[in-house]
């Protein structure tokens, strides 16, 4: 199983690009844009994660699942060599996950050595839960009345430590977390942490 995990792919992705399967030009790069589809005002933060992928030579073939049939999404995600799934509203993306079992379709590609790159909310969704997060995002865009996560990993991250939008929420939350049994991982905009099998390290 392997995951990158970041706050800001674009800001990580080119260190990150050894870690590939493939070359650029050679794979098959699945991007699931949905958490986005509820962010009000301009996406840039979205279009500069794009652009990145794009630079490096990656054709991202763009899905979005909110209303996918449970076969289209297990047969997209079969196909492709890496899925990246962007940042946006955590709780609204996991909604549509489990709309179309999602994680059933990731947990099979991840056993054939596909790849899954979260920016964001792609990273907290793969948390046991996201309820951590409903300080800094919004749950009330979405319908979600459980919010177990994909449980990819058996800690959670805190993204964007440094983002000035989040940073003093993220620290007063990190200190409650602090006093569970669930380890948390901090990651700063410009950090990631890569996780392939039971090995996790920061890039």
């Amino acid at each position: 199983m392997k995951l990158l995990l970041t706050s800001v792919a674009a800001q990580v992705i080119e260190k990150a690009f050894p870690l590939f399967p493939k070359k650029p030009q050679d794979c098959n790069i699945l991007c699931i844009p949905t958490a986005a589809n509820v962010e009000e005002g301009p996406k840039d933060w979205l279009e500069a994660d794009l652009e990145a992928f794009r630079r490096l030579g990656f054709n991202l073939d763009m899905f979005d699942i909110d209303g996918a049939a449970e076969n289209q999404v297990a047969s997209k995600v079969e196909k492709a060599d890496i899925i990246y799934v962007t940042g946006g509203n955590t709780f609204f993306l996991l909604e549509k996950m489990k709309a179309c079992l999602f994680e059933s379709a990731i947990r099979k590609a991840l056993t054939r050595d596909a790849v899954y790159i979260g920016s964001s909310a792609g990273t907290v969704v793969c948390c046991p839960d996201i309820d951590y997060v409903r300080t800094m995002d919004d749950p009330t865009k979405a319908n979600l009345t459980d919010t177990k996560g994909l449980n990819l990993i058996d800690f959670f991250v805190m993204v964007h430590m440094d983002h000035s939008s989040f940073t003093q929420k993220a620290n007063d939350k990190l200190l409650e977390m602090k006093r569970g049994s669930i380890p948390v991982i901090c990651l700063n905009d410009d950090q990631a942490l890569f996780v392939d099998g039971s090995s996790v390290s920061t890039l």
